[in-house]
C-alpha cells in the first residue's frame, strides 16, 4: 500500500510537470490570486503529508530520505534575501506574488520531486511530463507558423502578438517567442538525452516510449526553430554539443580512439557555426542587430541601478518602473519604454534579491553540477549528464534573457535540481 501512494505521486508530479504552463489559468480562492498550477503542487504537498503521516502511523516507518543537507543553506539564504526584497519593494502584493509563484511554489515543487523520485523509471516519468507539456505548446506554437491565429485573452491586449504572427514566430500560450524558447530548451535537451538513455539500453528505437520521446522532441524543435529566438537555439546547441561529447566519449567511441572523437567533434563544431551564420542570415542582420541594441539599453539601465543599489538590490517587482524612469537619462528616445526583465538571469538575481541573491543563486548552481560531475562515476551517471546539459542550456540562454523569473521557467529550473537530489540519494543508497 505503501508502495502504491509513492508511485501515485510519482504520477501526479508527472502530471504537473505537463501542467507547467496552467500558471496562465489565473483565479481567486478566498480572495487570494492563485493559479492552477499552484493548486496542483498544493494538492501534491498536501497529499505528501498524508503519505508520511501513514507511513509513519500506520506502517511505522520513517518516510525520510537524506535530501542532502548541502542545499538547505543556500536556499536558507535565499530565503533571507526574498524576505528582505519584499521588505524593500514599494510594491508588497506584488512582492508577495512574486516571492509566491517564483519561489515558494517552485522550490515546493523541487522538493516533492526529490523526495518521490528513487528509481531511473521515476525519473523517466518526471521526463515523460515535461516532454508531454512541451509538446502540447510546441503543437499550438507550429500551428501558429502555419497560420492559425487565435489568442488568448491576455495576448488580444498587446499589438505586439499580431506583429508575431505576421513575422511567423510561433509563441503558443506565452507572452513573447522567447519565453516558448526559454520553455522548450531545457526540455528538449531532457528529452533528447532520455532518448539516447533508451537507445542505449536497446540498441533500436522500437518501444512505445521510444515512440513517444521522438514525436515530442520532433515537434518541440520545429517549435524552436519557429520561435525564431537566437537565445534559445544557442541554449539548446550548448546543451546538445555536450551531451554530444558526453555520450560519444563515453559509450560509443574506444579509449584508443579519443582522437577521432575530436577531430569529428571539431568537424560538428564547425557544422554547428556553418548552420548558425546560415540560419542567422536568414533572420535578417538587421532584426537581430535591433534586438542586441535594445538589449544593450536594458544591460546598462541594469548596470545603472545595481550601482546605486549594490547591496540589496532593487526589491522585488520594481524593474519594470524603474527602468521606465531611468532609460530616458540614458538613451532618448529608447527603442523599449518597458522592460519586464533585465534580460540576464545573473543581473536579474542581483537586481531583485541584492548580492545574497546572486551569491545564493550560484552557490546552489555550484554545489548542482558538483554533484552532477562527482556521479560520473556512479551507476547512476547515465542520467547525469541529461540534467547537466538542461542546465546549461538553461544558463547559455539566461545571459541574453531572463530564464528563471517566471512560473514554469523557475519550476523548471528547480525540478532538475530535485532530480540530482535524488539521483544523489540513489548514490548513497549503493
Amino acid at each position: 500500500m505503501e508502495s502504491l501512494s509513492v508511485k501515485k505521486m510519482i504520477w501526479l508530479l508527472s502530471l504537473i510537470c505537463l501542467a507547467l504552463p496552467t500558471y496562465l489559468i489565473r483565479f481567486k480562492i478566498f480572495g487570494i490570486p492563485t493559479t492552477l498550477l499552484e493548486v496542483l503542487i498544493y494538492i501534491a504537498a498536501a497529499s505528501q503529508v498524508f503519505i508520511i503521516l501513514k507511513s509513519y502511523f500506520i506502517f511505522h516507518k520513517s518516510y525520510f530520505i537524506n535530501l542532502k543537507s548541502y542545499l538547505i543553506s543556500p536556499i536558507a539564504l535565499l530565503f533571507i534575501a526574498i524576505i528582505t526584497s519584499i521588505i524593500i519593494s514599494p510594491d508588497k502584493r506584488v512582492a508577495l506574488g512574486i516571492a509566491k509563484g517564483w519561489f515558494f511554489d517552485p522550490i515546493l515543487l523541487g522538493f516533492l520531486v526529490a523526495l518521490n523520485v528513487r528509481t531511473e523509471k521515476d525519473f523517466a516519468k518526471i521526463v515523460y511530463g515535461l516532454a508531454a507539456g512541451g509538446a502540447v505548446v510546441s503543437l499550438w506554437g507550429i500551428l501558429q507558423w502555419f497560420g492559425f491565429s487565435y489568442l488568448l485573452p491576455h495576448q488580444r491586449i498587446d499589438p505586439s502578438f499580431v506583429s508575431y504572427l505576421a513575422a511567423g514566430r510561433a509563441f503558443g500560450p506565452f507572452e513573447s517567442p522567447n519565453y516558448l524558447g526559454m520553455y522548450l530548451a531545457p526540455i528538449s535537451a531532457i528529452a533528447l538525452g532520455q532518448l539516447l538513455i533508451l537507445y542505449l539500453k536497446s540498441k533500436i528505437l522500437n518501444h512505445k516510449s521510444h515512440y513517444f520521446l521522438t514525436f515530442c522532441l520532433t515537434t518541440m524543435l520545429l517549435a524552436l526553430l519557429f520561435t525564431k529566438s537566437l537565445g534559445a537555439w544557442l541554449g539548446f546547441v550548448i546543451a546538445l554539443i555536450f551531451l554530444c561529447y558526453y555520450f560519444l566519449k563515453s559509450y560509443f567511441i574506444n579509449p584508443k580512439s579519443k582522437f577521432i572523437l575530436h577531430i569529428s567533434y571539431l568537424i560538428f563544431l564547425i557544422l554547428i557555426l556553418v548552420a548558425g551564420f546560415l540560419l542567422i542570415n536568414k533572420l535578417g542582420l538587421g532584426r537581430i542587430a535591433a534586438s542586441f541594441a535594445a538589449r544593450t539599453e536594458v544591460w546598462q539601465v541594469s548596470w545603472h541601478l545595481i550601482k546605486q543599489h549594490p547591496i540589496l538590490g532593487i526589491g522585488l517587482g520594481v524593474f519594470p518602473k524603474m527602468y521606465n524612469q531611468i532609460i530616458p537619462q540614458i538613451h532618448f528616445p529608447p527603442i523599449n519604454w518597458l522592460q519586464m526583465h533585465p534580460h540576464n538571469i545573473f543581473l536579474a538575481f542581483w537586481l531583485n534579491l541584492g548580492l545574497l541573491g546572486l551569491a545564493s543563486f550560484i552557490w546552489i548552481l555550484c554545489l548542482f553540477f558538483k554533484s552532477c560531475f562527482i556521479l560520473l562515476n556512479h551507476k547512476s551517471k547515465i542520467i547525469n549528464p541529461i540534467l547537466t546539459a538542461a542546465m546549461l542550456a538553461i544558463l547559455a540562454h539566461g545571459l541574453i534573457d531572463t530564464t528563471y523569473w517566471k512560473n514554469d521557467l523557475s519550476a523548471i529550473f528547480w525540478v532538475i535540481v530535485g532530480l540530482a537530489m535524488s539521483i544523489q540519494d540513489l548514490r548513497s543508497k549503493m
